[in-house]
């Protein structure tokens, strides 16, 4: 006989117990501060160069983008969210591709929290994707979004 449980799928379902109070209050509070993050970029205005948008709370210009004339992995991402926000996802993607899934997941774990927060229902049977792999994810887009700023901020890419 094996030594291995058996599948899954024999198994029966689990259902996840009830959060407390505590653990709702804490989605709850993530969610107003990930609310409070789509406001912000809801309050500033996009800059039409792609970057800079952040000066607008009363942050420093780049420091990279003004020493080299590359912009640095995070250059646009305000704007993207900015663009974002206001419903012109092209722009957003096209401004800083990152930056504007960084939104969408905002929007998107917004959402969830406010959902654990009233239900009291855990989601993180959802989140099946293991961490070696979700930082892979991240890395490899991260890399790739920052390729495309340099390439349409040196205007070799048109769009």
């Amino acid at each position: 006989m094996s030594d291995n449980p058996a599948p899954l799928i024999v198994m029966p379902p689990v259902c996840p117990k009830r959060l407390g109070v505590a653990e709702r209050a804490v989605a709850l509070f993530t969610g107003a501060g990930l609310l409070l993050v789509l406001l912000l970029a809801l309050a500033v205005k996009p800059d039409p160069s792609g970057v800079g948008t952040h000066e607008q709370l009363g942050l420093r210009p780049c420091d990279f983008l003004h020493r080299t004339g590359y912009p640095c992995p995070s250059c646009g991402m305000t704007t993207a969210a900015a663009l974002f926000v206001r419903g012109r996802v092209f722009g957003a993607f096209v401004t800083q591709p990152l930056g504007a899934l960084l939104t969408a997941a905002t929007g998107v774990a917004f959402w969830v929290c406010l959902y654990i927060g009233i239900t009291g229902r855990p989601v993180h049977r959802l989140a099946r994707v293991g961490f070696g792999t979700l930082t892979v994810v991240i890395v490899a887009l991260a890399a790739g979004a920052w390729a495309w700023k340099i390439l349409i901020h040196r205007g070799i890419l048109r769009v």
